[in-house]
């Protein structure tokens, strides 16, 4: 093989390396990106959750209902 056969295999494997990292990490950020959102979703629900239950131990003084609401 001449040298110039050579460096242009070379090149062109480079070249598709870079290609199949790049797609790779646009993949892996898309993912990242969705488990982002579902966390974000979960600790909202949560706080909802730890909101409910404060203003239950705040009535529950006031009104015996608030009981099994806690």
């Amino acid at each position: 093989m001449r040298t110039k056969t050579k460096l242009t295999l070379g090149v062109g494997l480079l070249f598709t390396l870079i290609v199949l990292l790049a797609v790779f990490s646009v993949i892996q950020i898309n993912s990242l990106a969705v488990d982002t959102r579902n966390i974000l979703e979960d600790n909202y629900h949560t706080l909802e959750y730890a909101r409910h239950m404060l203003k239950a131990v705040d009535e529950i003084h006031t009104e015996k209902k608030c009981r099994p609401n806690f």
